[in-house]
């Protein structure tokens, strides 16, 4: 199978490949002139390290020279290289990538080159299935296989991996991650990872469990006052009220004593006397009892403003194993 391989190789390379990749880098629109520089120098280094078969170092030089400069020559190159190097997987991918430009560019002569080794790549990939049963799903669970997220619509799917050690890594907040490391299996064959229920993180755990911090150092809020405008002015106009009052009966007290003081001599004089410290009463009594009477509704029709009161307000919490509960918490 070996021999068989550097055989299509290398009839690739004379026949296809190498004529059309001296310009590869060309074929493609150079940003720069100092880009499509590098990335040629880059492309030759790597084709003298391929006849080598120095593929490991070879095929970061054609990732590179392709990311500054596309072309379809290079990207065929880099797909020989990593089938060289014996990653199975990329190089599927790069040879679809390359089989697709071919066809956008019309080069029957690279597609024909990257369906022969598709054809023979696709019943040697080594492939991993990372299932996440229903079960054990949670709020925010993300799954990693070799620090790249595995999309929630591929979990259970049989993905093409590269020969070699891989790590599955799985997180959700709340629990503790999970992490396993799988060897793929055989050509052709495939690896199987079932990611089990996350445990709880105790630390987490703790923190759901305690209520929320109280201040110590900071008062209670001020209570809301009850006393307002309306209250002031019912209080001055009664105080009006009340002196109105007590001036009216004075005045009264004064007349009565005026009339009982009446003789013949100084009739006239204490009646005249008499008559104007009883009107006086009446009108004191009058302005105090209008008053009074203000003042008592102006008291009585005051808005009520509810004091703020001190109370237990239940909040949830999550104790161990996800048993949810109810804790109670002091406001104001």
């Amino acid at each position: 199978m070996t021999h068989l391989w550097h055989t299509r190789v290398a009839a690739a390379f004379v026949l296809v490949v190498a004529p059309l990749a001296a310009g590869a880098p060309g074929d493609a629109r150079a940003d720069e002139a100092g880009d499509s520089a590098t990335a040629q120098t880059l492309f030759d280094e790597a084709k003298a390290l391929m006849q080598s078969k120095r593929y490991a170092d070879a095929c970061p030089k054609l990732e590179q020279s392709q990311k500054l400069q596309p072309a379809g020559g290079t990207l065929l190159f880099l797909s020989l290289c990593l089938e060289g190097q014996g990653r199975t997987a990329s190089a599927w991918v790069r040879f679809n990538q390359a089989l697709s430009t071919a066809r956008r560019d019309r080069r029957t002569d690279r597609e024909a080159v990257a369906n022969e080794h598709l054809a023979a790549l696709v019943p040697q990939l080594t492939k991993l299935t990372v299932d996440v049963p229903e079960g054990v799903r949670t709020t925010g669970l993300e799954v990693m296989r070799d620090g790249k997220v595995v999309p929630t619509a591929a979990w259970g799917d049989a993905v093409p991996v590269d020969p070699g050690l891989h790590t599955v890594r799985a997180t959700a907040p709340g629990h503790l991650p999970w992490e396993t490391k799988v060897t793929s299996a055989e050509p052709g064959a495939t690896a199987k990872v079932e990611v089990p229920a996350l445990e709880l993180d105790p630390a987490a755990s703790a923190v759901a469990l305690s209520p929320p911090p109280q201040p110590h150092d900071v008062a209670p809020p001020p209570q809301a006052s009850t006393w307002g405008p309306q209250k002031t002015a019912a209080v001055v106009v009664g105080g009006v009220g009340v002196v109105g009052l007590a001036l009216g009966a004075g005045f009264g007290v004064a007349a009565l004593v005026e009339k009982g003081n009446e003789s013949g001599a100084t009739r006239a004089t204490t009646s005249d006397a008499a008559y104007h410290e009883g009107n006086t009463s009446s009108i004191a009594l009058g302005i105090g009892a209008a008053a009074a009477i203000a003042g008592g509704v102006l008291w009585l029709t005051t808005p009520k403003v509810k004091p703020a009161t001190a109370g237990w307000h239940p909040w949830p919490v999550v104790g161990p194993h996800g048993a949810a509960g109810v804790g109670l918490t002091r406001a104001w």
